[in-house]
């Protein structure tokens, strides 16, 4: 049995419940092993409970043997707990709303909205809104490049200066695409102070192999956006088109993840679903972008994408594995820890 847990978070943060647990202090209640993505958006709202009674889910049906994982069921005490706690981060303004799915063995067990869309005009948040989910585009990125070492276009010790010249130097050369993947390539948390200064993605690359990384690759552990748009331009040189293009073309619509956007065009009739995005901290929020506003993201990068509850889980879900696009083996490496 698997379970996937999503609350999306309309903040443009992402917390990531290895076992349903929200905050240090408040601890959700025990849930069975899940495949576990968090994502929200204070004042409360009632909430709207979309799914009281398990539902199909829509998700692409499984072309190959799947392993089983054994798993406890979910109470619906425990659900309803969890919901309080989600609730309760609206009334207390440590969030603007959230919306909020349970999954178990491809069945939804709760699927609730919380909050507002917009608190100063009192417009409430829909479900199936789209939220920017920020850093969850890494595993997507990431599962691209891993696609290219399977069809051997990439090797994990290739040098990202064989693929971009810019690394070539005393500090980047011995940066190799496993540290990429693994944030173990010594560059910086972000280079980005306004997006004016890189007008593409393979400029943001060039400059980081040119400042060069804050310790020696593959000695230390550092998180990194930097290093997770280096991937992309990777990919972009050596799939030979966008990365946009090649998420879309090559995960995206064989997973059937039709409401996920690698980029905002005021023109898609999704885009009018785009939660919006508040700045500042518990009690005090700012609306500084909402639904028909200039898109943040000038192109596809390490935290750009934007989906829904019910659309992310289909690159989670196992059966995911089974997609023809997608090999097997990548799905199996993307899961190894690293040692």
């Amino acid at each position: 049995m698997r379970i996937i847990l999503i609350a999306f978070v309309l903040l443009s943060m992402v917390l990531l419940a290895g076992a349903c647990s929200v905050t240090e202090q408040e601890a959700a209640p025990t849930l069975a092993p899940p495949v576990a993505t968090a994502m929200s958006t204070a004042e409360s709202l009632p909430t709207a409970t979309i799914a009281a009674e398990p539902t199909p889910m829509d998700v692409p049906e499984p072309v190959a043997e799947e392993v089983s994982v054994e798993a406890e069921s979910i109470t619906p005490e425990a659900l309803a707990e969890l919901s309080q706690i989600v609730e309760g981060f609206v009334a207390d303004g440590k969030i603007v709303g959230a919306e909020l799915a349970v999954i178990q063995d491809q069945q939804v067990l709760l699927h609730e909205v919380y909050g507002w869309n917009d608190q100063d005009h009192a417009i409430p948040l829909e479900t199936d809104a789209l939220f920017n989910i920020r850093s969850m585009t890494k595993p997507i990125i990431g599962t691209a490049a891993l696609m290219l070492v399977d069809e051997g276009q990439l090797a994990l010790d290739d040098r990202v200066a064989d693929y971009l010249p810019a690394f070539d130097n005393d500090a980047s050369r011995d940066i190799t695409v496993e540290h990429l993947l693994t944030h173990r390539s010594g560059l910086p948390l972000s280079i980005l102070t306004n997006f004016d200064d890189f007008p593409t993605l393979r400029s943001i690359a060039d400059a980081a192999g040119e400042q060069g990384p804050d310790f020696p690759p593959g000695s230390d552990f550092q998180y990194s956006d930097t290093g997770m748009e280096v991937l992309g331009a990777l990919v972009e040189v050596v799939a030979g088109k966008p990365l946009d293009q090649f998420l879309q073309e090559r995960i995206l619509n064989p997973l059937q993840m039709n409401d996920t956007l690698t980029l905002v065009d005021s023109q898609d009739p999704r885009a009018g679903r785009i939660a919006s995005a508040f700045l500042g901290n518990a009690g005090s929020w700012s609306l500084f972008w909402q639904a028909g506003d200039e898109p943040i993201y000038p192109f596809t990068m390490g935290s750009c994408l934007y989906s829904t509850t019910m659309d992310s889980p289909a690159f989670w879900h196992s059966g995911w594995t089974a997609v023809r696009s997608v090999a097997s083996s990548c799905c199996r490496r993307r899961q190894s820890p690293v040692r």
